[in-house]
């Protein structure tokens, strides 16, 4: 099985909807992505998002 790279942009815009709705691991099923990809681009954001602080 090959490995897929996401587009930033569109796991940003997974976040984006996931957080509109409440839930990240939903929106990530949605598109038929595993929902740790959405945890980890969210831990991501969250942790450059601090160090711009």
């Amino acid at each position: 099985m090959k490995r897929v790279q996401y587009d930033l942009n569109f796991k940003l815009d997974i976040i984006r909807k996931g957080k509109e709705i409440g839930n990240y691991t939903a929106e990530a099923r949605q598109h038929e992505l595993d929902p740790k990809i959405s945890s980890k681009v969210l831990e991501k954001s969250r942790l450059s998002n601090s160090s711009t602080l």
